[in-house]
């Protein structure tokens, strides 16, 4: 048997996978273009909202895989939407990574509780670092199917 054909064959028999999506609520857009060069050469679908209002509509009407939430933006604090996400049954079990320019307190980090994890915005500055640590996010999100390596990402 022709090994192409074969799996040509076995690919129209399995069901398509469809991509993860990972929605980014920012109101910078420099920073939600930096995140997107990031992930540009994942598997996944990006998602973008400007505000804290719009990503909490586009939560609950995309259903991503996971979130990416900045916590400074001028309509809805990100503090604000990890909880009204937390609070909604259609987004409560939705995985949270704080991607974040604030220096943050203790009692800051308590309020983050329910996110999987904080990533400081001060290390996009490194590639190599911001792969390792979004990775690390995104395998504790339990979104392993999003492989990062430093391979997957371009040199720009």
């Amino acid at each position: 048997v022709d090994r192409i054909w074969l799996l040509n064959q076995l690919e129209t028999l399995s069901p398509a996978q469809a991509k993860p999506r990972v929605l980014v609520i920012d109101d910078d857009p420099t920073s939600r273009y930096l995140i997107e060069n990031l992930l540009s050469n994942i598997d996944c679908e990006l998602l973008e909202a400007t505000g804290g209002a719009e990503g909490l509509r586009m939560a609950q009407e995309c259903k991503p895989a996971l979130v990416v939430l900045d916590l400074a933006m001028p309509d809805m604090s990100g503090f604000e939407v990890l909880k009204s996400l937390q609070e909604d049954s259609s987004t409560s079990k939705l995985p949270v990574v704080v991607h974040t320019s604030m220096s943050l307190e203790e009692e800051d980090y308590a309020r983050l509780s329910a996110a999987v994890d904080v990533i400081p915005k001060s290390i996009m500055g490194s590639r190599e670092l911001a792969i390792s640590r979004f990775s690390q996010a995104f395998q504790k999100a339990g979104v392993s199917y999003v492989a990062l390596t430093s391979e997957s990402v371009p040199t720009r």
